[in-house]
């Protein structure tokens, strides 16, 4: 197990357990934090790959964090999208193959 960090906006973090192979995306970071006096007010700069403490941001790095947050979220929304259309043509699938079950089925009773 491994210790990776949830970025969160606009300042701090979460702390994460994964497994050792586990490959950090946005909005996670495997950089540990700064070890400040209070730990939450710092950010991460995904550009350079580092954390800031949070009295040094500026408009120009909080757009940037959220140019970050935002390109992941979509990445991941456009996965997530793919695995619905995928799953949502598996239960048609099932449906129509229990349809036809049951079509066979209902047809045998009506015969015998």
């Amino acid at each position: 197990m491994k210790t990776i960090y949830k970025v969160l906006y606009p300042i701090g973090f979460e702390t994460v357990e994964v497994g050792d192979t586990y490959e950090a995306q946005v909005p996670y970071t495997e950089v540990a934090p700064l070890v400040l006096k209070n730990e939450q007010s710092q950010f991460f700069d995904f550009p350079s790959s580092k954390w800031e403490e949070a009295t040094t941001q500026d408009v120009s790095k909080q757009l940037k964090l959220l140019e970050s947050l935002s390109t992941g979220i979509q990445k991941e929304n456009a996965e997530l999208k793919e695995k619905q259309i995928n799953l949502d043509a598996q239960l048609t699938d099932a449906q129509i193959a229990i349809a036809e079950v049951f079509e066979i089925v209902a047809g045998g009773e009506a015969n015998g």
